[in-house]
């Protein structure tokens, strides 16, 4: 509140910085004021500017009064603003307040679970030490590494900010308080492990290879709704494809399905695989591997699904031996070495079972996909399997592996 007057902000779509002000005066009559502005952060200061004049101090806010909708104005101090919001809101530089020196450009929180029997919770989040000199105009920060900060910490430590790792199998929307509610909870305590990186993180952890991947949606700026796909480094302080946010944090989950194209009544691992499907098998196995050696406490059970094609008999039978050629695949030694860029296999104790699901995935999503039919063939399973064997290229997604993760 500056003068009697509430200022909120709100950030646009466009390009970092950009924010939406509003301003309301008091009274039951109350009038809403709106201008947009441009906000940059160095050494925990705000300075603010508007993003038609930049050049002048203060900035004309437009609003409607009355039923008629009159139209009025208020001038505005922006550095009163500024001041103002510098007191209210949290750091979000990520610089400390008690040394004055540059703390991390991300943070890794590995939340555990010792009263539920949950899986840890993994994510990362944007800091934005790095990047603290943004210009509006920059298109965002620079792609790279930075330093790298772990946390470990129970759900226990958290009090109320523990609604950060409510259950979540995806990726969150960004708001531009994670940052300073990620410093409530760092704050005065030691980090697990410290890295510093020119380029990315890690790839040899679960976390470096994770974010590697170009699992993150950015408006490209290429075209209208043009979108491409980059790695988190490259997608921090980017926009988000129809969202009013960027890019600032992301969980980190494990690959819980594994797609395995295998050849006709073939099982064996890798060689039953189609050639066309190995390579990206094995990044999934390769991120399924550091996950568990990342997260010694957590055993898996793998099940395995095929295709319709066949009997029911048979692709139970099927099913089995590919389970257990999968877990012969992530414990054998000579595949996975340990050595740079591969990780170590799994011990055999790690994998608690290995079920055979027959083609039970493929067949329920056909009879979503396929009403009518299966209304008329369920008491005929002869003629059902041979229509639902016949859909050749729809049960090339159905050869697959389900991973379940099980904490101890």
């Amino acid at each position: 509140m500056v003068g009697g007057i509430v200022y909120c902000f709100t950030a646009t779509g466009g390009k970092p910085g950009r924010y939406l002000l509003e301003a309301k005066s008091p009274g039951k009559k109350a009038v809403k004021y709106e201008a947009e502005i441009v906000v940059e952060v160095s050494k925990n200061k705000r300075s603010i500017k508007s993003l038609k004049r930049p050049a002048e101090d203060t900035i004309t806010m437009h609003g409607y009064k009355g039923e008629k909708l009159l139209p009025v104005t208020i001038e505005v101090d922006l550095a009163a603003i500024a001041i103002a919001w510098d007191a209210a809101a949290p750091d979000l530089t990520a610089v400390s307040k008690e040394t004055d020196k540059p703390v991390w450009d991300f943070v890794v929180l590995e939340v555990h679970f010792t009263i539920e029997k949950r899986l840890p919770v993994r994510r990362v989040f944007w800091m934005r030490s790095k990047w603290e000199t943004w210009k509006a105009d920059a298109g965002g920060p620079p792609i790279g590494g930075g330093t790298v900060a772990t946390f470990r910490l129970d759900a226990s430590q958290l009090g109320e900010l523990s609604r950060l790792f409510a259950p979540s199998e995806g990726i969150q929307n960004y708001t531009n308080t994670v940052q300073a509610n990620v410093w409530k909870i760092i704050q005065g305590r030691t980090p697990e492990k410290e890295e510093t990186s020119e380029k990315t993180f890690n790839p040899d952890t679960f976390i470096g290879a994770k974010l590697a991947s170009p699992s993150w949606d950015i408006e490209s700026g290429s075209g209208p709704g043009a979108v491409s796909n980059v790695p988190f480094p490259e997608a921090v302080g980017k926009w988000r494809p129809g969202k009013k946010a960027f890019w600032v944090e992301s969980a980190l989950v494990p690959p819980a399905t594994i797609k395995a194209n295998f050849k006709s009544n073939e099982s064996a691992l890798p060689g039953g695989l189609d050639s066309s499907s190995l390579a990206t098998f094995k990044d999934e196995v390769r991120l399924v591997l550091l996950y568990l050696h990342d997260t010694p406490d957590v055993d898996i059970a793998i099940h395995a699904h095929t295709d319709t094609v066949g009997t029911v008999e048979e692709n139970c039978t099927l099913s089995q031996a590919r389970a257990e050629s999968a877990q012969k695949y992530l414990t054998n030694t000579t595949i996975w070495t340990g050595t740079t860029g591969t990780p170590k296999a799994l011990a055999p104790g790690r994998i608690i079972m290995t079920q055979g699901e027959g083609q039970t995935l493929a067949e329920e999503d056909f009879k979503k996909q396929f009403p009518d039919d299966w209304t008329r063939l369920k008491n005929n399973p002869t003629e059902w399997q041979k229509l639902i064997g016949s859909k050749s290229a729809a049960n090339a997604d159905f050869r697959l592996f389900k991973i379940e993760y099980i904490p101890r």
